[in-house]
């Protein structure tokens, strides 16, 4: 009698262990999904940014640039590697890179734009 309640209320448990588990893996798997989402929305903004800023630089050309104050060279200890453009030896930034990139190529535009601080 005791044997059995104590397999049923054992079964009960692990029957209730096996749904938390459940429950978790699905909610990894749709913040996996969403971070995904979220990653490549991310790739295309830095992409669309180059994109622009490759294109202001080419329009201002090199003597612009230079008058408005900003350096074609990568900034001393900012990271960035000439040789290599993703900055990486596996052709990835790091986060920090990412984000100073990117202020420093909305900042870029800004200037050429004429809309500068």
């Amino acid at each position: 009698m005791k044997r059995q309640r104590r397999r049923e209320k054992n079964r009960a448990s692990a029957q209730q262990s096996r749904q938390r588990k459940k429950h978790h893996l699905e909610s990894l798997e749709t913040r996996v999904a969403q971070l995904e989402r979220d990653k490549a929305a991310l790739q295309a903004r830095v992409e669309a940014l180059l994109h622009e800023g490759r294109s202001l630089r080419a329009r201002a050309g090199p003597a612009a640039l230079t008058a408005a104050g900003i350096s074609l060279e990568p900034e001393p200890g900012s990271g960035e590697r000439s040789a290599s453009p993703g900055g990486g030896a596996d052709g990835e930034r790091g986060e920090a890179d990412g984000e100073d990139l990117l202020e420093q190529l909305a900042r870029t535009a800004q200037t050429l734009r004429g809309e500068g601080s």
